[in-house]
């Protein structure tokens, strides 16, 4: 390595000779046909390679080098993942290993064709291409071989081809309901298994994705076999999350070829132990120049969660369920306004996680949420937020304030301009045990939530809840504003049951006037500043 670097530098300098320079050309065509990263940027330097393509392509090397593996990638689209692992990884194996037989698959064979003909042929056929494996020639199934100088890529039509150095490699293309019978496979590539959302939603067509993949595509695969799957991720229970399922419960057998999994979201917004891979830091984007493009999806929690941070919503919602969300056109008189704030607020509006708002209506044992909020506030912008909703809805309102972070300067705060103002301390309780505490109020249906006409962002709220599962460093703001409130009013309501136990709490006067007004209902109680819930 050190006399190539010698005979660079003299290259560069214009005093190496001839043999020299030829030297160091067949070490550098080497470095391309030896390395599929160098190949990726040697055939198309104009693309914006990022930190990220590394990590892939040094995984897929890991690949080639061990002969067999199998690999998820899950990263935004057009962040380039066909092109990396769909076209440039076949037109590397189809040069460098001709006796290897390659499959294409992907949701239709009208994409798989559109992925050949302008995509994978130009490639192939390039003077670029030629350059690393000049040998190279492809020969069509219908046994025209084509010199790839030659060849003109409105002449491809064909799904199928091989090299003309091979005597039993070739590639085929095929859509997810082709059969691939007698076609086996040394790298299988699926990508983009569903056309758009509405397939993903269908159960009957993830299950035939399923039943193609088990029955059809890997039973394809050879001793020696890569397979790669990537995909826009729009259900849970996709491919991609059915493979990671079998994955996990393999995880103990020896003999089983796990998956090793490359996730990249577009927003870090937590640490995760099986992804060191990613050394960016919490809330750093995975390529800042397109975060104009991120943010057009934020609006719509589902894109969102699907396309830019690879974490696809599951269609019935988890501990909260998505029937349980009964939605009014029409608000009934409200007795008592509450505005819940979970206090995840910086000493900046510029890190760390969103605070969430929520504003709720109660009118007989039932909860309506008015409005919610959920934004980067520092202290004085949160003090200010809540200082204007107090304006909106000025009787019979109380603030429910948890007590971290800075909660507890935010109530003293708050007590100078509005005298109902709590702390609500969790203590120990679990993120997940406050959600199952209230949950009956949900499945009993005493918790309404405004049409999408009244609240054009609500579906972004009932995500949130769907897809909250009680784990730690999940996007859970809303999530805990809603339990907060709910475990704050039902904490509050004790049930009587009878005049003499509460006489007995020489407190005659309001237990009879409870009592008589509401016979064997529930009466509500103060809650004390900072009581656990």
């Amino acid at each position: 390595m050190q006399q190539i670097q010698l005979i660079l530098d003299k290259i560069k300098h214009g005093t190496a000779t001839n043999n020299e320079i030829e030297l160091a050309n067949s070490w550098l065509l080497l470095q391309k046909i030896n390395n599929f990263g160098n190949f990726c940027k040697f055939m198309i330097p104009e693309f914006d390679w990022q930190w990220y393509h590394d990590v892939i392509t040094n995984k897929i090397q890991q690949l080639i080098d061990a002969g067999r593996g199998n690999l998820i990638i899950e990263l935004p689209q057009q962040h380039g993942k066909t092109l990396i692992a769909g076209t440039l990884l076949t037109a590397y194996i189809f040069g460098r290993f001709p006796e290897k037989r390659l499959v294409y698959a992907t949701y239709n064979e009208e994409r798989a064709k559109d992925v050949v003909q302008n995509e994978l042929l130009p490639i192939i056929m390039s003077d670029t291409y030629a350059q690393v494996f000049p040998e190279s020639k492809i020969k069509w199934n219908v046994d025209e071989e084509l010199d790839s100088k030659v060849k003109k890529k409105k002449e491809a039509t064909a799904l199928g081809f091989s090299n003309v150095n091979s005597n039993r490699g070739g590639f085929k293309a095929a859509g997810r309901r082709t059969m691939l019978t007698g076609k086996p496979a040394h790298l299988l590539i699926i990508d983009d298994y569903f056309k758009d959302d509405s397939e993903a939603f269908s159960t009957k067509i993830r299950d035939q994705v399923w039943n193609w993949y088990v029955t059809t595509a890997r039973t394809r695969q050879q001793v020696n076999t890569i397979k790669i799957v990537f995909a826009t991720r729009w259900h849970s229970d996709d491919l991609i999350g059915r493979i990671k399922k079998e994955n996990i419960l393999n995880k103990d057998d020896l003999d089983y070829i796990h998956w090793e999994i490359l996730t990249f979201p577009a927003l870090k917004e937590a640490h995760h132990p099986d992804n060191n891979y990613d050394k960016r830091s919490v809330g750093e984007y995975l390529d800042p120049n397109k975060r104009h493009l991120y943010a057009e999806f934020k609006t719509d929690l589902r894109a969102w969660k699907a396309l830019c941070q690879q974490e696809p919503l599951d269609e019935k919602g988890l501990i909260f369920q998505r029937d349980y969300f009964h939605q009014y056109e029409q608000l009934p008189e409200i007795q008592q306004v509450y505005i819940s704030i979970d206090t995840n607020f910086t000493n900046t509006a510029k890190h760390g996680d969103d605070c969430g708002i929520t504003v709720w209506g109660v009118n007989s044992y039932r909860y309506y949420l008015l409005n919610f909020y959920n934004a980067k506030y520092n202290f004085i912008e949160l003090k200010n937020k809540v200082i204007e909703l107090i304006k909106i809805y000025p009787n019979y309102t109380a603030i429910l304030v948890e007590l971290k972070a800075n909660g507890s300067a935010l109530v003293d705060e708050l007590n100078q301009y509005f005298p109902r103002v709590y702390g609500i301390d969790p203590k120990n309780k679990s993120k997940l045990q406050r959600a199952q505490y209230v949950l009956d109020e949900f499945a009993n249906h005493r918790v309404f939530v405004p049409t999408k006409q009244l609240q054009p962002r609500i579906d972004f709220y009932i995500e949130q809840l769907c897809q909250f599962t009680g784990q730690k460093d999940g996007v859970d703001d809303l999530v805990d504003s809603t339990t907060m409130f709910l475990g704050y009013v039902k904490h509050a309501v004790l049930r009587i049951p009878s005049l003499d136990s509460l006489n007995k709490l020489a407190i005659p006067s309001l237990a009879s006037k409870v009592f008589k007004q509401h016979p064997g209902r529930i009466a509500r109680f103060g809650f004390n500043r900072g009581q656990k819930w």
